[in-house]
């Protein structure tokens, strides 16, 4: 007969965290190449009126394009972040809660897309431009790798503060004490 899990040994999610990790990559990647060949010309597309719009940036630094001159220090960021959600996840196995599962997932995932462009994209190796494309009037130009990211910080916010909270349990000397 085989072993039977004990009940308090939760499953990992590592599988569910490298599904939307992955999904979240590709899905940016998709949406960054349709970006480059429908707005490359300076076309810009109305989507609420002038309010949200698509419109191609190269953008060489980070959030609200700061930090240009340290291209560098984004993707070093960015790049032990991805490897250190990878050795948390598959190395220990620690992952075992849905909700952080998901939340991880599209961080690591967003994260990454934003690195495969400083890996991948002009003006070369390591230094590469982010894809934006996503225009808000008065905010900000974003991707879809940015939107994971904040999703997932926020579903991860929302966890740590609101989510269910456990219960403290009794070890065996506090249950012979109360005897």
């Amino acid at each position: 007969m085989p072993p039977t899990a004990t009940p308090n040994r939760r499953k990992s999610k590592a599988g569910l965290l490298a599904l939307i990790a992955i999904a979240t990559i590709v899905i940016d990647q998709i949406s960054k190449i349709t970006a480059i060949n429908a707005l490359d010309s300076g076309r810009v597309i109305d989507v609420l009126g002038s309010w949200l719009t698509f419109r191609l940036v190269r953008n060489p630094g980070a959030a609200f394009s700061m930090g240009v001159d340290v291209t560098w220090l984004f993707t070093t960021i960015q790049l032990v972040f991805v490897l250190g959600v990878v050795a948390y996840t598959f190395w220990a196995r620690k992952v075992t809660d849905t909700v952080t599962a998901v939340s991880l997932g599209l961080l690591a995932g967003g994260a990454a897309g934003n690195l495969t462009d400083r890996l991948l994209r002009e003006p070369g190796f390591y230094h590469g431009h982010v894809i934006d494309f996503i225009a808000v009037d008065g905010f900000a130009i974003f991707n879809l790798a940015d939107c994971a990211i904040s999703v997932g910080v926020a579903i991860l916010a929302a966890w740590i503060i609101f989510g269910p909270q456990e219960a403290p349990q009794s070890t065996p000397q506090e249950v012979d004490a109360d005897a």
